[in-house]
């Protein structure tokens, strides 16, 4: 029986163990962390992408952090630039017809360079786990080891997404723009096929959204199950005092948005922020008496100027202490699943563990249904609600303290790292000894 289990993380960001609220940097790092102290697996780390990846100081810090555990962390990766197997209109057939992987799922045919890089350090993993990547997730399927995928959401259901947001706000009444639209439906429907092709083919698949592992279940991907998100548990035992000193009431500010703004969630979320939650706003509390700041880099699409220029947004852009910013918040607003496109978001737990209380429409518990209105949340149906809960939220300290508890409960009973790792931990001692009793059978 395999004691411990050799396991190969392969992330598109390097792990950071302070300093960084990306969940992409901050999640790898838990994962692996548990996994080698917890589970006693012998883990190693790769880092691979198609362009260089920086190595900030806290990436620098999280990765001697690992190495101090025994983790040997991989040199960069660096994949070349993925191209789709056929070219021009001799694509399409491969693609909408034997809706091939190769002509549809970026990174397959690369699993060849992960595997040229452990074959240089000798070593070969039992399992390997791509974490929240589709491209990585394609080419580690090519690896000779068990397949443990970790998704956020199926890669599909983003293009649908963008797709739908291209068809409301882009559409053009001109015949090569219809066209090209048409063209990149079936794609995206080819493009499903293939995915879920690939997925059913993996032993294990660990979906962080409720929603997403019923829709894997329901089209056939076995080994799917739901794995509870995670995020460390710094809450402070003096969280309510430092929000007391901080909070700014008069007039409320709300944290309107944390993250890349140009992203599809965000997108969906600052539009529903513009037509729904801000004219409501307006309405109940009065223009002026609010500032709905919006925190994140890049630019947000250009449909959405027509809010984001109004006197009480503040686009705030990228912030270096972010902390302090949201302490300095009575209200979190998660206002991205406001449209079909309902995900899971990291943010509601960085907000918990900052004693934050979230205001959020109610789907968002479709993806998480740990959350609970009136207890660890504010779950609204309409913008009016939100506007409601907000104004509530914002002259009730005990309310808001009261929701900022229970999601502080929560982030401790529900989405500590050590509990969601210990699952992948059971699976993956499960799938391997599955493995050797059917080789000892045979």
């Amino acid at each position: 029986m395999i004691t411990r289990p050799k396991v190969f993380v392969l992330s598109a960001t390097w792990p950071h163990i302070q300093g960084s609220i990306q969940a992409a940097e901050v999640v790898p790092f838990e994962i692996v962390r548990c996994l080698a102290v917890n589970e006693g697996c012998e883990v190693v780390y790769g880092c691979a992408w198609y362009e260089d990846v920086e190595i900030t100081r806290g990436a620098r810090a999280g990765i001697e952090a690992l190495e101090e555990l025994g983790v040997r962390v991989l040199p960069f990766i660096r994949l070349p630039r993925w191209v789709a197997k056929g070219a021009g209109v001799r694509r399409w057939p491969r693609a909408l017809i034997l809706r091939d992987p190769e002509s549809l799922l970026p990174g397959t045919g690369q699993g060849h360079f992960l595997k040229a890089a452990l074959d240089a350090i000798g070593w070969t993993p039992d399992v390997v786990i791509p974490i929240w990547n589709y491209e990585l997730t394609a080419a580690a399927a090519e690896l000779p080891c068990r397949m443990y995928t970790i998704y956020g959401n199926p890669d599909y259901k983003v293009y649908q997404a963008n797709l739908a947001l291209q068809w409301r706000w882009e559409r053009r009444w001109r015949v090569g723009w219809l066209l090209r639209h048409l063209a990149d439906r079936l794609r995206i429907k080819a493009l499903e096929a293939a995915h879920l092709r690939m997925m059913r083919g993996f032993e294990l698949v660990a979906e962080n959204a409720a929603n997403d592992y019923e829709t894997y279940r329901r089209r056939g991907v076995r080994g799917v199950h739901y794995l509870r998100n995670m995020w460390p548990t710094p809450v402070s035992d003096d969280w309510e005092q430092k929000r007391d000193a901080a909070e700014q009431t008069a007039p409320i500010k709300i944290a309107g948005n944390i993250g890349h703004l140009s992203a599809t969630a965000n997108t969906f979320g600052l539009w529903a922020i513009g037509a729904d939650i801000l004219p409501a706003l307006k309405r109940r509390i009065g223009a002026g008496r609010f500032e709905m700041h919006i925190y994140g880099r890049l630019q947000p699409r250009a449909f959405l100027s027509q809010w984001l220029g109004d006197p009480d947004i503040r686009m705030r852009g990228f912030v270096d202490d972010i902390d302090a910013e949201l302490m300095s918040c009575p209200v979190f607003l998660l206002a991205n699943n406001w449209s079909n496109f309902k995900v899971g978001h990291t943010r509601i737990l960085h907000a918990f563990a900052l004693g934050a209380c979230v205001v959020a429409y109610r789907d968002t518990a479709v993806a998480m249904p740990e959350l609970r209105h009136g207890e660890n949340i504010l779950l609204a149906r309409t913008g009016e609600e939100i506007a409601e809960y907000i104004e509530a939220a914002a002259t009730d300290r005990e309310l808001r303290r009261r929701i900022g508890r229970g999601g502080a409960r929560t982030l401790r009973d529900c989405f500590r790292p050590e509990t969601s790792v210990s699952e992948m931990g059971r699976r993956i001692r499960d799938l391997l000894a599955e493995r050797e009793f059917r080789a000892g059978a045979a």
